[in-house]
């Protein structure tokens, strides 16, 4: 079906820029084909990224079909109507479009061949070019369902999404700063996470301290005599503080890397559950060790989630201090690309000295 529509495509583009004035060809239907066909392109690749299903010759496939309609993409720029200032406008805006979503493509299928090579690419740099193809890939399905399905367009399933805060103050006081990948604290500084999904969801947050220590962060009934009541699934649009919004995390003498692990999934993980209990029954350093490799290599699976700025620049979380003082943080947006089955992983390290 790609084959015959990429045929289709370029015999009404040419025929018609042949028979026709140019105003005739985005009126004649050719644009919509072109436009389907580019778009099937996109969300296969897309969709299989998000699958983590795709090899060597689903890429180089994807990328001859992305030259070539990037080829025909400039015919079509040259034949866009001049005459017909409404048409003109609106002839420009989706070329524009489609152009946009072909690099944004090519820039996918570079991180793809990345990993394919083991040279795993910094996901975050990806972010906003997923955001764009799954957005364009969305708006068209919605309002050309019929050419959608006939093209095989695949509509990426919603992933999960958070509103999200690593945050510390210095020697527990003072203003909370951002909590960043590779930030320096010390002991006795304090630090928290606040999170809130888009989606109901469950969330699953471990850190690995500076001793090589696990610990579950949440979900989480009790810490330290003090009643917490997290628990899953976590609910769209509420804001949940770690550990609470009153209290903070301090750290003790035990100098080290500190991870934070937040996990999110549709669904409740069952086997991680199972493995962190039978990492925290296990009596013996063998049966220990083997329960904490299982353990990591569960958690590993899921696909690797970034951290990206708030589409909207002056969206801010109202962070509260241990000592009930207010702190407006500018909000991150945490932007899984989940496979409904395995959910998605992020971590963020911090080293203590």
């Amino acid at each position: 079906m790609r084959q015959l529509l990429q045929i289709s495509s370029a015999v009404l583009l040419f025929s018609a820029s042949a028979l026709m004035p140019a105003q005739a060809v985005w009126q004649a239907g050719a644009w919509k084909v072109f436009e389907t066909t580019a778009l099937g392109t996109a969300s296969n690749a897309l969709y299989d990224y998000i699958k983590q299903s795709w090899d060597a010759d689903k890429i180089a496939q994807w990328q001859q079909d992305i030259t070539q309609l990037g080829a025909q993409l400039v015919d079509y720029e040259a034949a866009m109507p001049q005459t017909d200032s409404a048409m003109a406008s609106h002839a420009e805006h989706e070329v524009t479009r489609l152009k946009q979503t072909l690099a944004d493509t090519h820039t996918l299928l570079q991180a793809m061949q990345a990993r394919l090579g083991e040279v795993e690419p910094r996901v975050d740099n990806l972010e906003s070019e997923l955001a764009q193809i799954k957005t364009h890939i969305e708006a068209f399905a919605s309002q050309h369902p019929q050419e959608a399905q006939s093209a095989g367009v695949k509509v990426p399933e919603p992933a999960l999404q958070f509103d999200i805060n690593y945050v510390y103050r210095a020697g527990g006081k003072g203003e909370l700063k951002p909590l960043n990948e590779g930030e320096v604290l010390r002991s006795g500084d304090h630090y928290k996470l606040v999170f809130t999904p888009k989606q109901n969801a469950f969330v699953y947050v471990f850190q690995r301290d500076s001793a090589n220590k696990l610990f579950q962060l949440f979900p989480m009934q009790q810490m330290g005599g003090v009643v917490l009541n997290h628990h899953n699934p976590v609910e769209a649009g509420k804001t949940y503080t770690i550990p609470a919004v009153d209290k903070s995390f301090y750290l003790d003498q035990q100098t080290g890397t500190e991870t934070l692990y937040f996990i999110a999934t549709p669904e409740q993980d069952k086997a991680l559950e199972a493995q962190y209990q039978a990492l925290q029954t296990a009596k013996d350093a063998p049966s220990i060790q083997v329960a904490a490799a299982r353990f990591e290599q569960t958690m590993r699976t899921r696909g690797m989630a970034g951290i990206i700025d708030d589409p909207q620049a002056t969206a801010k979380h109202s962070v509260q201090g241990d000592d009930g003082q207010s702190f407006a943080v500018l909000v991150d947006e945490f932007f899984g690309q989940c496979d409904t089955a395995q959910g998605c992983l992020q971590v963020r390290t911090f080293e203590h000295r």
